[in-house]
């Protein structure tokens, strides 16, 4: 049911945390969690909110400010969510996607146990993100490795500023990178000539000759 312009409440029958309904300052209807099992409880966050949705058509406070201020109070892994939401309508290979969440998945983990709860936007740090990898290199993991995460997370702090939840455009100065040059676990070599020769025996009677002679 529609609210007289102070919004409405729902319960979750299953989590039994209230849900608000409201419209925002540009007139669209948003639903969002309150957090809270206790009605009152809820009643009061959601007159806090629709207050402020109030303040900001009458132009006492920044639209900008107000939203960018909500985000950092989400948790981070809805933020992962709509960045993986993202990427599923671009054109991108199923393994660089896969590594990716894979990545972003991990870290989450690390996250949650430096805290030892859910974290939210305003968590998500370059100093969080330098002990998570200082931790893979502690657990004697690559150095590689541990620059796999600050990429992601890199990728993902420049998303965050790009869709305006907040302003991480200097997280990348802020990480130091591991030296991967004093750490390789796999050093590749050219094959031999026997290698080769025998490469292009095989690749010849399967029409591949000609792309491994190229490659060469």
């Amino acid at each position: 049911a529609r609210g007289n312009g102070d919004g409405s409440l729902a319960q979750d029958p299953r989590s039994r945390v209230w849900i608000a309904w409201y419209f925002d300052a540009e007139g669209r209807r948003r639903k969002r969690s309150t957090g809270r099992t206790n009605r009152r409880d809820a009643e009061e966050l959601l007159a806090k909110w629709t207050r402020e949705i109030r303040d900001v058509a009458d132009g006492l406070v920044d639209a900008d400010d107000l939203r960018r201020r909500d985000e950092r109070a989400r948790p981070l892994a809805e933020h992962v969510r709509d960045y993986f939401e993202h990427f599923t309508t671009k054109p991108r290979s199923r393994s660089s996607l896969a590594v990716k969440t894979c990545v972003l998945r991990r870290l989450l983990d690390m996250i949650r146990d430096q805290l030892g709860r859910e974290p939210r936007l305003s968590d998500f740090s370059p100093t969080v993100i330098a002990r998570a990898m200082r931790a893979r290199i502690d657990d004697g993991l690559s150095a590689r490795t541990a620059n796999l995460l600050r990429q992601n997370a890199v990728a993902l702090a420049a998303w965050i500023t790009a869709e305006g939840r907040g302003n991480l455009s200097d997280f990348g100065k802020r990480i130091a990178r591991f030296d991967e040059s004093c750490d390789r676990r796999l050093v590749r070599r050219a094959l031999t000539t026997d290698e080769l020769a025998r490469l292009f025996a095989v690749a010849e009677g399967r029409g591949r000759r000609l792309w491994y002679a190229l490659a060469y």
